[in-house]
């Protein structure tokens, strides 16, 4: 295990990550006055009153933000651990890929599906926690595209190893 191989795009995924992952505890929206409904099950909604991402966001966009962590962290530990280049890219390509699919999807939901815990979008505004779900699923993406572009050719474990050339072939040899 060596932490000095995580570079700026492993960084910026494992930042990532843990943003997100922190992201769906927070408050996605908030309810600034009283709006009373009874489509949520309630006689009364107070005002002031904040509904976590894990109970807004929808299941599949939770699965998706949930999967892009975990690709970022998959990244994290590969590099470190020293695993093979080959799936220390692949892991790269994976979470470049589906965090750029899943920020566009994130975009979509705060900025056109807008979550209203079925009380209308004049009645909701957006909070923290939606926001750095989507700042944290674009530091995922940006991670995974930086660390396939990194192809460590300074690091001594890179080098070209030291070969004996081997010799010419006789001249009286046939092709």
């Amino acid at each position: 295990m060596q932490l000095n191989r995580i570079r700026v795009g492993e960084a910026l995924a494992l930042i990532g990550a843990a943003v997100v992952v922190v992201s769906l505890f927070l408050d996605w929206v908030e309810v600034p006055e009283a709006v009373f409904t009874r489509s949520v099950g309630a006689d009364a909604f107070a005002g002031g009153v904040g509904v976590a991402g894990f109970d807004i966001a929808g299941w599949a966009l939770i699965a998706l933000l949930l999967l892009v962590a975990a690709l970022a962290l998959t990244l994290v530990v590969l590099t470190v651990a020293v695993e093979p280049v080959g799936l220390t890219m692949a892991s790269a390509v994976a979470t470049a890929f589906f965090g750029i699919l899943v920020s566009v999807l994130t975009l979509l939901r705060l900025a056109l599906f807008q979550p209203d815990a079925g009380l209308g979008d004049e009645n909701v505004t957006l909070q923290l926690g939606a926001y750095l779900s989507l700042l944290g699923v674009v530091l995922c993406a940006a991670g995974g595209w930086i660390t396939m572009k990194d192809e460590r050719q300074s690091a001594p474990y890179s080098a070209a190893p030291d070969l004996e050339p081997r010799p010419a072939p006789p001249a009286d040899a046939v092709a």
